[in-house]
């Protein structure tokens, strides 16, 4: 059910997969004719004259190919940065069947990660998969694969990946605990659902979108209609724990609240003359409906872009905890021997010009774990009493927002907005 307590819960990419980057696929780019340094050729020399030595004398041997994926790996390592990263065939392929959406049911364990201070952080387990349901958390940090160390996203890709029914033994290290933890998990099917929509009371509708995919937009359109008929004029968007997505569809999303003319994102790329800006369309009817937003700290990329947009035009109330702070675009970039390259080459901007990039998008209203502590002195269940006698819950939304302080603290904010 919708309502039921979250860890943190997103999509997965099979069983595991680094945070999607918030653009469409790329293909190979034209190299731009920018000056190289007078000594690339040498230095391209002594590279070849390394491989040629370590190939035929070293008495560690290793394939060409293995030599030549170590070195592609080194590469993108030294950028030091957690969203870029050099993809096999097999996880590259995985990718972009995800990104072009050729899979709606995936096997793994059902988490989403990013690689972070040379570790794989957990961004958040996907509801009722075998990492929710064990108790894997947002922020654990994977350090062992069946007793392995992993060294990197592809060596853990490949390792967590299986077949249906077999088991894998996570190791991960929790802030606060001073021993790791292990986790005995059965891959299985995880079935992606995108949107979920309910109606919480006349008028109030809810819209929960787990990522940002090419049908997003459509999606939400047909939730807020379904909405709309059963007698809801405002509107809640659930984007907790939402990893993000293609760019193309934050943008979709986002335009569907907003009036015409307005800055949705902008993205700067290391050339600067290269920024983009999108702007508002105006072409649906969502732009003055009271609107709540829910993020929390699995809430990244596009959910940012979106919740950014939103709040600085002050559309919608925020509420929830600070988001993830992942505000850098990647394109994966095929090669010619079937991997790719997935590499950071623009960071997109908030409307009124920030970079949320490490930083995050702080709520209008501060709702941490189970305690509510936006200003007022209401306990929940004070509030939660409250708002029963106007709206008459039925006995499972009452369930719900029970469970669920920061879906209970956007009931309350919307039951303000709302004429009697």
């Amino acid at each position: 059910m919708m309502f039921r307590n979250r860890l943190c819960a997103v999509v997965t990419v099979l069983s595991v997969m680094c945070i999607l980057a918030p653009n469409a696929l790329t293909q190979e780019q034209p190299i731009s004719a920018t000056p190289e340094p007078e000594n690339l050729r040498r230095d391209l020399e002594t590279f070849q004259r390394s491989f040629i030595e370590i190939k035929r004398r070293c008495i560690y041997e290793r394939s060409a190919r293995e030599l030549l994926q170590s070195a592609l790996k080194g590469m993108v390592e030294d950028l030091k940065d957690p969203y870029s990263s050099y993809l096999s065939n097999e996880t590259a392929n995985k990718m972009k069947s995800l990104l072009q959406e050729e899979q709606s049911e995936l096997t793994g364990i059902g988490v989403q990660m990013g690689y972070e201070d040379s570790q794989l952080k957990v961004i958040a387990p996907i509801q009722d998969s075998p990492a929710w349901r064990a108790g894997i958390q947002a922020g654990d940090r994977i350090t062992q694969v069946d007793g392995v160390v992993v060294e990197n996203m592809d060596d853990a890709v490949s390792r967590i990946t299986g077949e249906k029914g077999t088991a894998v033994k996570i190791t991960v290290i929790r802030s606060g605990l001073k021993e790791p933890i292990e986790f005995n998990l059965v891959r299985e099917p995880i079935t992606l659902k995108n949107v979920n929509r309910e109606v919480i009371c006349p008028p109030i509708g809810y819209v929960r979108l787990a990522s940002f995919s090419n049908r997003s937009r459509t999606e939400i359109i047909e939730a807020l209609k379904f909405l709309e008929v059963s007698g809801c004029t405002a509107f809640i968007l659930d984007l907790r724990s939402n990893p993000g997505g293609l760019l193309e569809a934050a943008i979709g999303v986002t335009d569907l609240f907003l009036e015409k003319g307005l800055l949705i994102t902008y993205t700067v790329p290391r050339d600067e003359a290269g920024k983009k800006e999108w702007y508002a369309s105006g072409q649906t009817d969502y732009s003055r409906q009271p609107l709540v937003v829910l993020i929390n700290r699995g809430s990244a990329s596009a959910s940012e872009i979106v919740t950014g947009a939103l709040k600085d035009h002050h559309r919608a109330t925020v509420i929830g905890e600070k988001s993830f702070g992942k505000g850098s675009v990647q394109e994966i970039i095929d090669l010619p021997d079937g991997s790719a390259l997935k590499l950071t080459v623009a960071k997109y901007h908030t409307p009124s010009g920030i970079c949320i990039h490490e930083m995050g998008i702080e709520p209008d209203i501060t709702v941490a774990g189970e305690q509510e502590s936006s200003a007022g002195t209401e306990k929940p269940s004070d509030v939660l009493t409250s708002l029963h006698e106007r709206w008459h819950f039925e006995e499972r939304i009452l369930k719900g927002l029970q469970r669920d302080p920061t879906l209970l603290a956007a009931v309350n904010k919307l039951s303000q907005q709302i004429q009697p």
